[in-house]
C-alpha cells in the first residue's frame, strides 16, 4: 500500500495541474488569439511550476493555427511556438515536444521569409544539452551548426543581442569539440562589428581563453577566465554566464592536474545550479565533481556526487515520462472539448466536458493503481524466489563444507593451498574484521601473499576483494536469515559486523551477489521466518 501512496503523492501535482488547466481552458477558450497571446506573455515564468495559464493560452493558439493564416498571425504563431519550446525545455525537460514546437516555428518563419535567430539558438541549446547529458559528440556538432546559423542570421539583421548570444555558444561548443581554429571567420566578422558592451567584451576574452587553452597556455587561459569572472560579478542577469565561466576555469584547472583547485572552483557553479533549480546544470556539476573527487582519491565524495548524478538523471527520466503522459492526456482533452463546444451549446458542452474529464482522470488513476499493484506483486514474487535461491545456495555450500571436513585426501601443493584458503574463509571469523587483507590471509595459510592472490585469481576467477566480499555477503545473509538473534539489527550494523566500511559498498556487493538489496533480503527473511 505504501507504493500506491507514494505514487499518488508523485502524481498529485500532475493530476491537480490537469484539473487546474481544464478550468483555465474553459475560461479562455473563446477569447481571441491576440488577447490570449497578451495574457500568456504576462503570466510566463520559465522554470516555474505555475505556468498553467501561459501553457493553456499558448496551446489554444497553437491548436487554432491554420496554414492559410495572415502574415501577422503567422508571426504570432512563431513567437507562440518559441514560448512553448521554452516552457517544455526549462520546466518539463520534454525534448520531443521541444523539437515539435521549434521545427514548426522554423517552417513558418521560412514561409513568411522572416528568419529568427532565436529559432537556431533554441535548436543549438537543445542539441547541446542532450549531447552533454548523453556524452554524444555528433549532437554537439549539430549544436555548433545551429549556433553558427544563429550568428549568421543575427548579423544579417544587425541584431547585436543575438549576435552576442550566438557567438558565446559558438566559441563554447567549438572549444568542446577542439575546433576553435575553425571559427576564425566568425571572430573576424564579430570584431568588425565592434558594437561594444559587456557581452561583446566577454566574448573576446572567452575566445582568447579557449585559444590559449588549446595552445597549452593554461595559466594564460586561467587569467582570462578570472577577468571574465571579475567582469560579470554577481550580476543575476548573467548568472548562467557566471556558471559557465567557473566551469570553464575548473575544466582548465583539471587539465593542469590542479584537481583540488578545480573542486574549489566548482563550488560556485554548484551554488548557482541549486539556487536556480536548473536540473541540466546540476547534472553537469555532479558529473564534474565526481570525476574530480575520483582523481584526488576522495572515495566518499566521489560516491556521493556519482549517486546524486544518477538519482537526478533517474528523477528527470521519471519526471519526463509522467509529464509526457499528462501532457498528452491534457492535449487530447483540449481537442475533445474544443470539438464539443463547436458542435453543441456552451452549457451542455461544459457539462459533458466535466463528465469526460472526471471519467478520464478516474480511469487513468485506476489503471495506474492496477499496474502498480501488479508490478508490486511481481516484484514481491521475484524477491521471494531470489531469496529462496540464495538460501538454497547457502545450504548446499554448508553441506559441501561438511563433506570436505570428513574427506581426508592427499592434495598436490596448489590444491592444498586452495583448501587452506577455503578453510580460513569458511571457519575463521577474522575475515569479518574491517582490516582483513590478502597479506593476513597469506600469513594464516603460510604462503606468500602474491602467490595467494595468483591462486585466488586462477582458481576462483576473481581478485581478492571480490573473493572476500563474497564470503562476507554470505555471512550477512546467514545473519539476516537468523531473525531470532539478528532480527533487530539494522542494515548498517550487519554491514559493519561482517567487515564492510561503507553502506554503499555493502549494498553494491550484496545486490551483485544475491540480486536483492539488503533491505529487500531482510524483509523477505523476516516474512519467511514469521510463517514458521
Amino acid at each position: 500500500m505504501r507504493w500506491i501512496t507514494i505514487l499518488l503523492l508523485f502524481l498529485l501535482p500532475f493530476t491537480a495541474g490537469g484539473a487546474r488547466r481544464d478550468d483555465i481552458y474553459n475560461r479562455y477558450v473563446k477569447m481571441p488569439s491576440k488577447e490570449l497571446f497578451f495574457i500568456a506573455n504576462s503570466k510566463l515564468q520559465l522554470n516555474k511550476p505555475s505556468n498553467d495559464t501561459s501553457l493553456v493560452c499558448y496551446t489554444i493558439i497553437y491548436n487554432r493555427y491554420q496554414d492559410d493564416a495572415p502574415v501577422a498571425e503567422k508571426q504570432m504563431m512563431v513567437e507562440t511556438c518559441m514560448h512553448l519550446w521554452s516552457i517544455y525545455f526549462y520546466t518539463y525537460y520534454d525534448y520531443p515536444k521541444c523539437f515539435e514546437f521549434i521545427a514548426k516555428a522554423r517552417d513558418i518563419a521560412k514561409s513568411i521569409q522572416k528568419p529568427n535567430p532565436l529559432i537556431y539558438l533554441s535548436f543549438g541549446a537543445m542539441y547541446q544539452t542532450i549531447a552533454e547529458e548523453s556524452h554524444n559528440t555528433p549532437l554537439n556538432e549539430k549544436a555548433l551548426g545551429y549556433y553558427r546559423q544563429a550568428f549568421a542570421v543575427s548579423q544579417r539583421l544587425h541584431d547585436h543581442l543575438h549576435i552576442d548570444m550566438a557567438l558565446t555558444n559558438v566559441i563554447s561548443v567549438a572549444h568542446e569539440l577542439m575546433q576553435t581554429p575553425s571559427i576564425a571567420g566568425e571572430m573576424r566578422a564579430y570584431r568588425r562589428s565592434n558594437h561594444g558592451g559587456l557581452l561583446y567584451n566577454y566574448n573576446l576574452i572567452l575566445y582568447d581563453a579557449v585559444s590559449r587553452e588549446e595552445q597549452g597556455r593554461k595559466d594564460a587561459a586561467i587569467e582570462c577566465y578570472d577577468r571574465q569572472i571579475a567582469m560579470l560579478g554577481d550580476n543575476k542577469q548573467y548568472s548562467r554566464l557566471v556558471y559557465f565561466t567557473f566551469v570553464n576555469k575548473a575544466r582548465a584547472l583539471e587539465t593542469m592536474g590542479r584537481y583540488r583547485d578545480a573542486i574549489a572552483t566548482m563550488q560556485k557553479p554548484r551554488e548557482i545550479a541549486k539556487q536556480q533549480n536548473q536540473k541540466d546544470l546540476q547534472l553537469e556539476v555532479y558529473d564534474l565533481l565526481s570525476a574530480l573527487y575520483n582523481k584526488v582519491g576522495d572515495t566518499r565524495q566521489y560516491t556521493s556526487n556519482r549517486e546524486k548524478y544518477y538519482q537526478l538523471k533517474d528523477t528527470l527520466t521519471s519526471y519526463r515520462q509522467v509529464a509526457s503522459v499528462n501532457e498528452m492526456e491534457f492535449q487530447q482533452q483540449m481537442n475533445t472539448m474544443s470539438d464539443e463546444i463547436r458542435d453543441i451549446s456552451h452549457r451542455h458542452a461544459v457539462q459533458t466536458t466535466i463528465s469526460i474529464v472526471a471519467s478520464a482522470v478516474a480511469a487513468v488513476i485506476l489503471l495506474l493503481l492496477f499496474v502498480v499493484y501488479r508490478q508490486n506483486r511481481r516484484l514481491r514474487e521475484s524477491n521471494r524466489q531470489l531469496y529462496h535461491q540464495n538460501v538454497s545456495m547457502l545450504k548446499a555450500e554448508e553441506e559441501q563444507r561438511q563433506l570436505r571436513r570428513k574427506a581426508n585426501v592427499t592434495k598436490v601443493p596448489e590444491e592444498g593451498l586452495v583448501d587452506s584458503i577455503v578453510e580460513v574463509m569458511e571457519n575463521n571469523d577474522e575475515i569479518f574484521q574491517p582490516g582483513f587483507n590478502v597479506e593476513r590471509l597469506a600469513s594464516l595459510v603460510g604462503s606468500r601473499y602474491r602467490y595467494v592472490s595468483q591462486v585466488i585469481h586462477e582458481r576462483f576467477g576473481c581478485n581478492f576483494n571480490t573473493f572476500l566480499n563474497e564470503y562476507r555477503i554470505k555471512e550477512a545473509c546467514k545473519r539476516m536469515n537468523d531473525t531470532e538473534h539478528y532480527g533487530n539489527l539494522t542494515i548498517e550494523a550487519i554491514s559493519s559486523g561482517v567487515g564492510f566500511k561503507s553502506r554503499t559498498s555493502f549494498v553494491t556487493s550484496f545486490k551483485r551477489f544475491t540480486g536483492l538489496t539488503p533491505s529487500e533480503y531482510q524483509t523477505q527473511a523476516k516474512r519467511e521466518n514469521s510463517y514458521k
